[in-house]
């Protein structure tokens, strides 16, 4: 989460955080990706690749919409 910086910088206040946003870390390029509250525009997400393409357990990789074609053709190319 991205907090919006406060007037007050202490502990000890009760004063109550704004988010800004929330986002994910993408594990293919390492950019962040914005959860907007509206799924269509978003620029990526949790992706979850089944047993059946790593040859072990399934894997869940959050990724952005351009690394996911990259990603794929990675866990392809490795069998």
């Amino acid at each position: 989460m991205k907090i919006k910086n406060s007037e007050i910088k202490s502990h000890l206040t009760k004063a109550k955080y704004e988010i800004d946003y929330k986002y994910y870390i993408c594990d293919y390029c390492g950019k962040e990706i914005i959860l907007t509250s509206n799924k269509d525009e978003r620029t990526g997400g949790l992706v979850y690749f089944p047993q059946s393409l790593t040859k072990r357990n399934t894997i869940k990789l959050a990724l952005h919409n351009k690394c996911l074609r990259a990603a794929i053709a990675e866990f392809e190319n490795y069998k």
